[in-house]
């Protein structure tokens, strides 16, 4: 069943609209970064998987906790269900995050798990920005599925 959002409580829905369009931006960002750590661990520059992978790895926490803080709470008026799948699901990304990134530490990282990470990342990305893209230009409440 979609789930129709109604702004978050924010000062108005300008500032949400500008929330989505950082959230949508940084999503391009993190695919970027992780197809060069991806390109960088085929090649075997573990230095550079390295550099990669820490700015990566931040930059996904901070998007989880962004996405958390400007939408879940508005989720939660609206569907409970809803709000535990996704924190479920957020809480996976972490735990596979802190795999990947002590696999990276020991120098044991393939290249076919962060392929297989971006996979997941994709596919849960999808929804998301279906559901953010209304917000973000300004055409009403989102819907998510």
């Amino acid at each position: 069943m979609p789930i129709h959002l109604k702004c978050p409580p924010m000062s108005n829905s300008g500032e949400l609209a500008s929330e989505a369009r950082k959230l949508m931006h940084n999503h391009r960002q993190l695919e970027a970064l992780l197809a060069q750590l991806v390109a960088a661990c085929d090649a075997g520059a573990s230095e550079e998987v390295t550099r990669l992978w820490q700015t990566f790895e931040f930059g996904l926490l901070r998007y989880l906790k962004q996405e958390e803080t400007l939408f879940f709470s508005t989720l939660r008026i609206l569907d409970q269900n809803e709000v535990r799948r996704l924190t479920d699901e957020h809480l996976q990304i972490r735990k596979r995050l802190f795999e990947l990134g002590l696999c990276i530490d020991l120098h044991l990282v393939r290249a076919d798990a962060l392929r297989e990470f971006a996979e997941l990342l994709k596919q849960t990305a999808h929804g998301r920005m279906r559901c953010y893209m209304p917000v973000a230009t300004g055409a009403g409440s989102a819907s998510c599925s």
